[in-house]
């Protein structure tokens, strides 16, 4: 919904996320936390500006330093969420809207209380 009110006003944008390998553990906050924060998986690159897109994907969890995987990215997939058309339908669209989880370094409570 978001992109689709930037695309239709035009505006220049660039959107980075990761799609983390694996589950997050589910009994525990501070391993969660942890595995946000540390874990590796699909980098997806989006930019537009002024019409242009330009999508790209790397793998962060392939061995190699920084230059190796930035010389292994590859265009994203015409399926890839970023660049997907608006989903169909009122169900489709309640279902796909996101609620993004930031990673906040150090891991911990960061909602005001005191606990």
């Amino acid at each position: 919904m978001m992109l689709e009110g930037m695309r239709e006003r035009n505006e220049s944008f660039e959107l980075v996320y990761t799609r983390i390998a694996g589950a997050p553990p589910l009994d525990d906050h501070a391993a969660a936390e942890e595995w946000r924060a540390s874990g590796c998986g699909t980098r997806v690159r989006l930019r537009e500006a002024g019409g242009a897109r330009d999508c790209s994907a790397v793998d962060t969890c392939a061995a190699g330093g920084w230059f190796v995987r930035w010389a292994a990215r590859r265009a994203c997939a015409e399926d890839e969420l970023a660049v997907l058309a608006t989903p169909p339908g009122w169900l489709a669209r309640k279902l796909l809207l996101a609620n993004p989880y930031p990673i906040l370094q150090p891991a911990g409570r960061y909602c005001g209380s005191s606990g």
